[in-house]
Formats: C-alpha cells, structure tokens, sequence
C-alpha cells in the first residue's frame, strides 16, 4: 500500500476495424500506424519520458501513476495461470507502474498478483473488489482475497459493477444498511481497505445516487468514444464524482477488453497487440482528456502491449479540436453498432439526453 501518494464482445484490434480511425489517423497527419507491439511514440520519433507522469486521485489524496495495470487478459482467459498474472505485474512493476487492479472474477489475478508483490506490496496502489449480494458472501469473498494477496489491507476495496445485477438495482437496496455497500463502508473503519470504491458498468443512474451518499472515495468507470453516447458516464457519473472530491479511473478505454478465449484457445496470451498506431493513441488521449479522469486502467495480454500503452500515457497531449470532432462523429456511427453491450440502459435514457 502507498502511504503518499457482461460481455463486450469487442476486441481492440476490431475497435480499431470499426472505426476507421486509421484513415483518420492518417488524415490529421499521424503518420502510419506501427506494427502490433512495437512503441506507438517511438516509431514516430517522439522522445518517451523516462518517468510515468503522476495525478493526485481526489480526495484519497494518494499520488498514482497515470496508468493501472488491469488484469483480465492475464488472469482470466481458458488456460491461464497465476504465473501469468505475476509475470505481468512483474513487467509492470519494472516499467514503473505502482497502481495493480484485481477481483476475484478475473480468476487468477488475485493469487497472481499476490505471488508477484510479495515485500513490494508497500510500493504498490492495490485495489480489489467484492461483488457479492449478501454481506456473508462478501465476508467470504474479501477474506480469500486477502489471503490470495497476502496482505492485511487493499487500497481500494470496490463494489464491483453497480447496477449491473438485478437485485441491486434499487438504491434503497443498495443503500440499506445490512446491504453490501455499507458493509464495505465498516471495513474501512477496520482498517482493511484503505478506502471505498464503487465500479460502474450499464448501471450510471444507481451508480450516481451511491456517489451522492458522499462515501465513495474512488470510482471505476467505462470511458470511451462510443460508450459516451450509449451509457454516458462521462454526462451522469462524472460531475457527481468531482462535486463529491471522488478520484476517478477509467477502464474499457477501447472498447472493452478481450473476453474468454474460445474452448481450445489456450495460448493466446503471447498474442499481438490489438490495438496499434494513432488509433489507440486517440482513444486513450480521449480517456485522459475527459475533466476529472486522474488515470486509465488498461489490462494488457503482453509485456509489449503494455509498454506500448506506458508509451502513449507518457507522450499523452490533449485532443485538438479536430480530433475531438473526428471521435464525436466516430462515437456517434458506432454506438447503435456496439449497443448495450453492457446491459439495459432504459434507465439512462429517461434521465440523459445523449
């Protein structure tokens, strides 16, 4: 711990397919996109930072690297292994990275991550997270967590996906108080997690009226081109989160991460980069551009990957208006393409208009 401091369905290599940004990389004078796992900001001449820049995360009041490491690609694909996790939080840590996201969906990341940190946990902003519907079933979880992880106490512990299942759609559900949420709330008072998080996935409007309790110290959210006009945390979550102080981090950047490998696909985690040149670029830059985003959390399937990712967070500059421009329109032609990918957002649309 530092002391200061549903299915997508959609790859990013076919994020980048549907887009067509390579044609608008090209266009605002990008230059030609690298090939897959090579240094987006070294192939085009850019002098990459040898330190990961910094942002305070609200009123955690911790300094964190821009970029997380996420990992679903390591720990959750058919075949995957602890090892794998701990290989990647190991490159991770070498490249400088100090903030590690786990969960216990994301199968092997817990133990892996656990394996990896050993005396460096101190080094690192942890953050994990219970998606339980009972406070039983979140003692249990958060126990094995812990243990996976051979610590005493997590940075952020998080409500994983807020909304996201039925039972917890209500908020008076949500908020009452033998109901997880407070539950949470308790083992900050104990000492075990250092402070509250809630993740939001197709659930922005419940989401919101947790953040209004003003409990939540960090929040978790998909932030990209194309959600923007589906789910539109950006609109609904966002403002609420900075009147309240909350740090934010945002995650699904491109699209969402690649889900579990066809039966049979063990071996795909040394695959290529499914991102590449000024496309992935554009899609993080509009991630760090959004007020009130302090870092991304991107899972990587390779130590290339990564460093291509810690590449384009060092080199990162602000959108020009013409690339705002080129990801409006490209956001709004693929939203109906990637639908609710996420779950219903009936309860979104009553409220935003997008």
């Amino acid at each position: 711990m530092m002391t200061s401091k549903n299915e997508s369905g959609i790859s990013r290599r076919r994020f980048v397919r549907q887009s067509g940004l390579l044609a608008a990389g090209a266009a605002l004078g990008a230059g030609t996109a690298s090939a897959a796992g090579e240094d987006n900001a070294l192939t085009t001449g850019v002098s990459v930072p040898s330190e990961i820049p910094r942002a305070v995360l609200g009123r955690t009041g911790e300094s964190v690297t821009k970029m997380s490491l996420g990992t679903v690609p390591s720990g959750l694909p058919e075949g995957a292994t602890p090892k794998d996790v701990a290989r990647m939080v190991d490159v991770a840590l070498e490249a400088g990275i100090r903030s590690i996201d786990v969960a216990p969906a994301y199968i092997n990341a817990e133990e892996g991550a656990g394996m990896a940190l050993g005396k460096r946990r101190n080094e690192v902003f942890l953050s994990t997270k219970v998606a339980a519907d009972t406070v039983e079933a979140a003692e249990e979880s958060f126990a094995n967590s812990l243990r996976l992880l051979k610590t005493d106490c997590v940075d952020v512990l998080y409500l994983h996906s807020v909304g996201s299942r039925a039972q917890d759609r209500d908020p008076d559900v949500v908020l009452q108080p033998d109901s997880v949420f407070p539950w949470i709330l308790k083992q900050k008072k104990l000492g075990k997690c250092r402070f509250v998080g809630v993740s939001s996935h197709n659930g922005p409007l419940l989401c919101k009226q947790v953040l209004e309790t003003g409990d939540v110290d960090v929040l978790l959210t998909v932030i990209n081109f194309v959600d923007r006009y589906t789910y539109n945390h950006e609109g609904t979550l966002i403002p609420v989160a900075r009147k309240h102080g909350t740090g934010v981090i945002a995650m699904k950047v491109f699209g969402g991460a690649r889900r579990v490998l066809k039966p049979g696909q063990k071996k795909d985690l040394a695959g290529p980069a499914e991102m590449v040149g000024h496309d992935f670029s554009l899609a993080l830059r509009y991630a760090l551009s959004v007020p009130g985003v302090t870092a991304v959390n991107l899972g990587c399937h390779t130590p290339e990957q990564l460093h291509q990712n810690l590449a384009t967070v060092k080199t990162c500059k602000p959108l020009t208006d013409e690339e705002r421009k080129q990801l409006e329109r490209t956001g709004r032609k693929l939203a109906p393409k990637w639908r609710e990918r996420f779950g219903p957002t009936e309860r979104v649309k009553k409220e935003e208009n997008v």
